[in-house]
């Protein structure tokens, strides 16, 4: 069985931290009194949610999993691969902003 499937969550280091980035996000929205539920907005806004959500996943998927790893460690041992992936970290986040910027602008 894998490693994932056989430790509890609570004894998962990894797991254990997850479980930390979403409650010191929920916890500095709380403080900041910037917590809000909001309800979706219409389709347009989930088939946007979709798409990201997809395109994410699919980018850890090419990245093994760990964009950091596929720069860096790329980078430090002078692969091709690692200026390809920082090429297209690049595109995709100037694109990903104007896409942002267009949808905040229409709202």
């Amino acid at each position: 069985m894998g490693k994932s499937i056989a430790t509890p969550i609570l004894k998962d280091g990894g797991s254990l931290r997850n479980i930390g980035i979403i409650v010191g996000a929920t916890l500095a929205t709380l403080y900041a009194s910037e917590f809000k539920i909001k309800k979706i907005k219409g389709k347009r806004q989930l088939i946007g949610a979709v798409i990201g959500g997809f395109l994410m996943g699919f980018g850890a998927r090419l990245a093994a999993g760990c964009n950091i790893a596929a720069l860096f460690s790329a980078l430090s041992a002078l692969s091709l691969t690692g200026w390809f992936f920082a090429a297209s970290l690049l595109i995709g986040a100037i694109i990903g902003s104007k896409i942002l910027v267009g949808y905040i602008m229409n709202e």
